[in-house]
């Protein structure tokens, strides 16, 4: 009479596992295939996102790249022309023998131009002589 234990449950039979209920059973697809759609979805959007920056970093380093090859392209033009001047107005001041001035240069200008008109009026007088 005199027990200080509580009475005894009988304990519950242990439930075998059901098939199909595991980690991998066919229950569980649907929710399996959603996290992978939803992490598929994701992993898409990283790479655009992703596709989107570099093609943006591509496009600036182009630009610059391109404005630098114009401005270098000028640069090079502009010390062509101005090597090119030097060496014409060396050559001009050995075959003339002194160096050429701006008003020097402006009467050899207008000397030849005098010499192609007095050949002109030679030349018309010549032909009209002729007839």
């Amino acid at each position: 009479m005199g027990s200080s234990r509580p009475p005894t449950r009988p304990r519950p039979t242990p439930r075998r596992p059901t098939p199909n209920v595991g980690p991998y059973s066919s229950r569980r697809v649907p929710r399996r295939g959603t996290i992978i759609s939803q992490a598929q979805t994701t992993a898409d959007q990283i790479v655009v996102g992703a596709t989107a920056e570099g093609q943006g970093i591509h496009d600036r380093i182009v630009a610059s790249a391109e404005a630098e090859v114009v401005v270098a392209r000028q640069a090079a033009v502009e010390e062509v022309t101005a090597r090119v001047g030097e060496i014409v107005l060396a050559a001009a001041e050995r075959v003339v023998g002194r160096e050429i001035k701006a008003a020097d240069h402006q009467d050899l200008i207008n000397e030849a131009i005098a010499a192609v008109r007095a050949e002109g009026t030679g030349a018309a007088s010549v032909a009209g002589g002729a007839r």
